[in-house]
């Protein structure tokens, strides 16, 4: 294993030998669910003793796994050491290892194993003081100048309901990312009030910005446009100042590991990336939008996020009547720990008044794991998702087409390509075409595995999901909400369970249609299990995901609607 990914250990028999993978992946699933527990429940202590917006400001208290190092930092760490206590090494390598990480795995072996030798490789390096104050200095720049400058060429919204939104360079007009055709859902009604959006506006703003002003179907207010000068200047230094952690108490064992060199270098990682600052600043625009607008109803979509929770404490604070609605809008998976709380947390989190779902899957997942207070959460409809039209099924036994499709990160790029390949060496018989994610396209794969894509399978970079859907017998995924609509449309579906500490996959349950697979043995026996399905067998199996697809997106409908409006 590498630690960021690395992490090299020289075995007690001599010889330079890798961290097997196949060790990790087998320390991950029997201990992930623990440590996932263990996890929720340490930093949820510490957002409840320390809870206050200095606080929520740092992007890593919010427990998302994907916008903070923190969790798979403290999650490696905890590998490793569970690792080197059932097996006996002589030197260890820690490779890639980030100051924290080091200290800690230090530390524990010179209690436990005082006599290995530890030696660091290749050692990570953090932010250091000059490129913090340069990152910031940029930050804050970058977002006076177009507050500066842009600002006069929009008109400010802020009549009738409003939607607090994100908006990014493939915003279109009309279609919202997060609530789709609400405004005009809503609109179609002549007794309800018109929507307008507040933005939250994600750079280049050079790109984004002029493409809103031309938007005639749906009004966008940039919510960062209410700061003034003196606003940004107390935003800056509100976040240099946030290096000082020591006002927070950070203290505190998980798993037996003192995690608080972790917390300290991940509220250092927020400060460099720009999401402290950001966040600082949402509080004090919320805010003073608030103030001069008095809004009585806005919808947010939930997530969780810290940004959220900056957003929340600005508006109750400058209107202290206003009623906030928090859209649940999409998939939810078992890596979502920003969705769950510890014992007594969510009492001390800034959150909507109400929490509206797309659906009874969600709601109910959230219901039995996050421990949100009674009557939170109510089933709303799926704004963004849609069932189609149910795709002609394969005929019995003809050649397997798998469709792999990837989302989320480097690591499942790599290691699901990695498991075709073994799949592949096993003699099955099967044509596979791959589908990327935008953000992590086949260009970052090794040169061996871009090389094995080129030759066996096909690039559907680019491509429209409903043709890569009427090709394919069957979708291979990881994370992808592809999953999800691949079972609308009739297409069975299979997890590949790449041994992540948490299993990413959106498909909550064991719904008909969906299939899990952990090795390329498993996945071969599997798709011949598939070739075999008989044509009835798979028609009820169709019918019955189509039902748990209502459910997990509900269809919009009036009463579904109304709940936005409570």
């Amino acid at each position: 294993m590498n630690l960021g990914e690395a992490a090299g250990v020289d075995s007690s028999g001599g010889g330079n030998t890798g961290l097997r993978e196949a060790a990790v992946t087998g320390i991950y699933r029997r201990h992930g669910a623990a440590w996932k527990q263990a996890f929720i429940g340490w930093l949820g202590a510490l957002n409840v003793a320390n809870a206050g917006v200095d606080w929520w400001a740092h992007t890593s208290t919010a427990k998302n796994l994907l916008s903070s190092p923190l969790g798979n930092r403290l999650f490696q760490v905890l590998a490793v050491l569970k690792l080197v206590e059932e097996t006996a090494f002589d030197r260890i390598y820690i490779v890639g290892a980030s100051a924290a990480q080091r200290s800690i795995i230090r530390r524990r072996l010179a209690r436990t194993q005082p006599h290995t030798v530890v030696r660091e490789v290749d050692a990570a390096t953090g932010f250091g003081t000059l490129e913090l104050l340069a990152r910031l200095a940029f930050q804050g720049s970058r977002t006076a100048l177009a507050v500066l400058w842009w600002r006069p060429r929009f008109t400010r919204s802020g009549s009738g309901i409003l939607a607090f939104t994100y908006v990014d360079n493939g915003v279109t007009d009309g279609n919202d990312a997060f609530f789709g055709r609400l405004p005009a859902l809503l609109a179609a009604d002549p007794h309800r009030r018109q929507l307008s959006f507040l933005a939250h506006v994600q750079a280049p703003y050079r790109r984004v910005l002029p493409r809103l002003r031309r938007f005639s179907q749906h009004s966008y207010w940039p919510i960062l446009f209410e700061l003034n000068v003196a606003d940004l200047a107390a935003g800056l230094l509100k976040a240099w100042r946030a290096r000082d952690t020591t006002r927070f108490r950070v203290a505190g064992e998980i798993e037996g590991v003192d995690a608080t060199p972790l917390i300290r270098e991940a509220f250092r990682w927020d400060i460099a990336k720009g999401g402290y600052l950001f966040n600082a600043l949402l509080y004090r625009a919320a805010l003073r939008f608030a103030r001069t607008s008095s809004p009585v109803r806005v919808l947010i979509p939930y997530e969780n996020k810290s940004l959220e929770k900056t957003l929340l404490l600005g508006l109750r604070e400058g209107a202290p009547g206003c009623r906030v609605i928090g859209y649940q809008h999409t998939s939810v998976t078992p890596r979502h720990t920003t969705l769950l709380f510890a014992a007594g947390e969510a009492a001390a989190t800034p959150l909507p008044d109400l929490i509206v779902t797309a659906g009874d899957v969600a709601r109910d997942y959230l219901g039995r794991h996050g421990n949100y207070p009674d009557g939170m959460l109510v089933t709303g409809c799926a704004l963004r998702q849609a069932a189609g039209t149910a795709l002609v099924p394969a005929a019995r036994g003809v050649r397997p087409r798998v469709l792999l499709a990837l989302s989320s990160s480097r690591f499942e790029l790599a290691s699901a390509v990695e498991f075709f390949r073994q799949v592949e060496g096993l003699g099955a018989e099967f044509d596979l075409a791959v589908r990327p994610h935008p953000e992590f396209p086949l260009r970052l794969l090794p040169a061996t595995l871009q090389a094995w894509v080129a030759a066996r399978a096909r690039d559907c970079s680019g491509t429209a999901l409903q043709e890569n859907l009427e090709w394919c017998t069957a979708v291979a995924y990881s994370s992808s909400t592809v999953a999800l609509e691949a079972m609308m449309r009739g297409r069975p579906v299979i997890n590949v369970d790449l041994g992540e500490m948490i299993v990413p996959d959106p498909v909550l349950g064991e719904p008909p249609l969906w299939r899990r697979v952990s090795s390329p043995s498993e996945f071969v026996r599997m798709l011949e299990s598939l070739r075999a399905l008989a044509p009835e067998a798979l028609a009820a199996e169709c019918e019955a995901a189509t039902a748990y697809l209502q459910s997990y997106f509900r269809p919009v409908s009036p009463q579904a609607l109304e709940r936005f409006l409570l």
